[in-house]
């Protein structure tokens, strides 16, 4: 096991010193007054070695993702959202916090896109999402926050980025929109423009800057310095052209110090997927068929910059929209390998960011590919524990019924058993961190 006294460690420890001698010249700092009268969880979430830690205990987190909270306009959809997590035993949601410009699917979210011009926040969007913030103080959860997509859907993603830095239109691809072309070579060379054209990487901080300062306009708490944000995400499944691993990794190296210099008390990580440059020991020789390695990202080597805080992976098994299609023993080693690599190689917390089963509900299958899902997910949850992942965060957290084109989503009662599994896997959960459930 590796230890480590890291920059992050070093800024929490001056953070807290400063705050100290404030409050003991001044009486009350303002921001954490603010935090206070605001509710909910009132300590920061910090890293113990391979460990999350809060007040000085072990703390895990069973999460769930809603990705649109920002576009969320219905007070009755919010609430019965959150409610639904507290239920469920999720002390921890994962949403988008860097929508950029508007995107293939963006009739998703309508005129709520977050940065529909650069450096312009959309104060309508933004009051959505401070409102979930603030309304989930009451069941005491936490938050993960992603500030850009590698993606086009509801907004354009790091390509984003690059039109609005060198004028250059974005040619056809990077979406996940069904029906549009997901990758093209001209596109991937203009999205790694991202990494290395020195005004898109200044667009990007301009933005974080705003993000991270901004007071919410329900708790009157900078969102850098409320408790409830865990961790920030730079770049949501963040992916380069091989030949530009140097760029990718220089830029992850760069932004995570940005990021962690603005808000010292919150985490930071990477948003990866989890890939390799070059497979890994704990594969077996059938993996090489689909294992995705050759990458600019590479699991190990990202997260053992010292700014990133804990190690993000992602898991699809199913074959959907150009997954993997693994077998269930072919997870199971993504999943363990993953874990082992933060825990032993990087001495940091894992946790997988976003992981999920596509059922096909349009056609007279559904009941035997739910069956398949629940089958999966209760493995899943025991691999958690078994080989003591840090973090979950199951995709997709959805309001009513559930139209067949969303096929991960989970509702409840719809999804009873889905349900139940992640409620039973959050007891334990809850249990670990010792937390009343």
């Amino acid at each position: 096991m590796i230890n480590r006294t890291n920059r992050r460690e070093i800024l929490q420890i001056g953070s807290a010193i400063v705050t100290a001698a404030i409050a003991g010249c001044q009486g009350d700092s303002s921001d954490s007054t603010d935090a206070q009268s605001a509710g909910g969880p009132q300590s920061f979430v910090s890293v113990s070695g391979t460990q999350f830690s809060v007040d000085a205990r072990t703390w895990y987190f069973n999460g769930a993702q809603y990705s649109t909270f920002y576009a969320v306009d219905d007070d009755s959809v919010r609430t019965e959202l959150l409610e639904k997590a507290n239920r469920l035993n999720i002390n921890l949601l994962r949403t988008h916090g860097g929508c950029a410009g508007q995107g293939p699917a963006n009739r998703i979210v309508g005129p709520y896109t977050l940065q529909p011009e650069s450096g312009e926040l959309n104060e309508s969007a933004f009051k959505l999402l401070d409102r979930a913030i603030a309304q989930s103080k009451e069941y005491g959860i936490r938050w993960i926050l992603w500030l850009a997509n590698n993606w086009r859907t509801t907004g354009n993603g790091a390509a984003q980025y690059v039109e609005w830095a060198t004028g250059d239109p974005i040619p056809d691809g990077g979406s996940l929109k069904p029906g549009s072309p997901a990758s093209t070579k001209e596109y991937r060379e203009y999205h790694d423009r991202f990494y290395t054209n020195e005004k898109a990487k200044e667009l990007y901080k301009n933005y974080v800057r705003k993000v991270l300062t901004r007071t919410n306009t329900v708790t009157g708490v900078e969102y850098r310095n409320d408790p409830s944000i865990v961790l920030w995400e730079l770049l949501n499944e963040g992916q380069a052209l091989a030949k530009n691993r140097s760029a990718y990794h220089d830029w992850i190296e760069e932004m995570a110090a940005y990021v962690s210099d603005i808000a010292p008390q919150q985490l930071v990580g990477s948003g990866g997927l989890g890939t390799y440059n070059e497979i890994p020991e704990w594969t077996t020789e059938s993996d090489a068929d689909w294992f995705p390695s050759g990458t600019a990202m590479d699991y190990v080597t990202v997260n053992n910059i010292d700014e990133i805080d804990a190690c993000s992976f992602h898991t699809y098994p199913d074959s959907h929209q150009g997954h993997w299609g693994l077998t269930t023993e072919e997870t199971k080693r993504w999943i363990r390998g993953h874990i082992k690599d933060a825990h032993e190689q990087v001495g940091k917390p894992a946790y997988n960011g976003e992981w999920g089963y596509a059922v096909q509900r349009n056609n007279d299958q559904q009941q035997t590919s739910l069956e398949t899902r629940n089958t999966l997910y209760e493995k899943y949850y025991n691999w958690y524990d078994a080989y003591d992942l840090n973090g979950s965060v199951v995709y997709h957290l959805s309001p009513g019924e559930i139209t067949p084109r969303r096929v991960y989503s989970i509702s409840c009662p719809q999804d009873q058993r889905t349900c139940d599994l992640i409620e039973e896997y959050g007891s334990r959960v809850l249990d670990k961190s010792g937390q009343d459930v």
